[in-house]
């Protein structure tokens, strides 16, 4: 708690500590919704200056020696925050939380703009984008956001297709399903075809369908030798499936997606992490992975 000098007037407070605004850290790479632009932010701080600040923000413990003004780190509520400041309040109402992990925090942020849906595709896949690199599995992620697997699903895919095609998907152009068929397809050239197509379409009106191949009926105890894109599809469809696996890498390997080394560091990985010695095949003595 801190106090306030009684000539400064502060809008009505919901319950919480009263925290120095200046000594909250709140860095935009972190929060889901990325950087807020201040001067859209001019009419909500309007509004909160003459109606109040409703909700608390949630702040938790900071401490870095290159940055020791700060004592805390925004969990929710940069929005809240950043009105804060072009009001220029000394202080905000806080909920401080010091029993939360990196992955509890993240899921906090996230948790709270979903709810309010304030975020398109393209910002929720990146806020899951931690989790996926820290190894979550799509149960996991989806539970841990109270969402549907297929949802965690496409933010998934969203977060590998080209910068340019993710553009569209924040435009709010492409649906989970049609994002999902182009996450299949094989090869950028094809994906860039199919996105160029569908925005054509919707601009005359028209049916996007004729964009995506018709299923077919396939032959399901054949044996033969698999084509590139092939691979590719049935990699896929085990990355929607399982998520990131080392079987995934094998796949995008026999594709020609990845190099000999990027699959040998993975099964170096994974032979570790199972507490074997890793023994690289003949010819490949020479590597180094560190």
């Amino acid at each position: 708690m801190v106090e306030v000098d009684s000539e400064v007037k502060l809008p009505l407070m919901p319950p919480g500590d009263l925290i120095p605004v200046a000594e909250i850290y709140a860095p935009s790479d972190w929060n889901c919704r990325g950087k807020i632009n201040a001067a859209e932010i001019v009419p909500f701080a309007q509004k909160l200056q003459h109606e109040g600040l409703l909700q608390a923000i949630v702040i938790m413990p900071f401490n870095d020696p290159a940055r020791p003004q700060y004592k805390w780190r925004a969990v929710a509520g940069f929005r809240r925050l950043m009105a804060a400041r072009v009001n220029k309040w000394p202080v905000i109402a806080c909920n401080i939380r010091t029993d939360l992990t990196e992955e509890k925090a993240r899921a906090i942020n996230l948790k709270e703009n979903l709810d309010r849906k304030d975020l398109n595709k393209l910002q929720e896949a990146h806020g899951i984008k931690h989790f996926v690199e820290a190894g979550w599995t799509q149960e996991m992620i989806a539970s841990e956001l109270d969402q549907p697997k297929g949802w965690v699903g496409v933010r998934q895919a969203i977060l590998k297709l080209e910068p340019e095609i993710q553009e569209v998907i924040a435009a709010g152009l492409l649906t989970d399903e049609q994002i999902m068929k182009i996450s299949r397809l094989p090869g950028k050239t094809a994906r860039f075809e199919a996105v160029k197509g569908i925005k054509e379409a919707k601009e005359r009106g028209e049916s996007t369908a004729a964009f995506f191949k018709k299923s077919v009926k396939r032959n399901p105890i054949a044996r033969k030798r698999r084509t590139p894109a092939e691979i590719l599809e049935m990699n896929g469809h085990l990355y929607d499936m399982l998520g990131p696996s080392l079987a995934t890498r094998f796949g995008a390997w026999c594709a020609g997606e990845i190099t000999d080394f990027d699959l040998l560091r993975e099964i170096r990985k994974a032979t570790r992490e199972s507490g074997r010695e890793y023994v690289p095949p003949d010819g490949y003595e020479h590597l180094r992975f560190e």
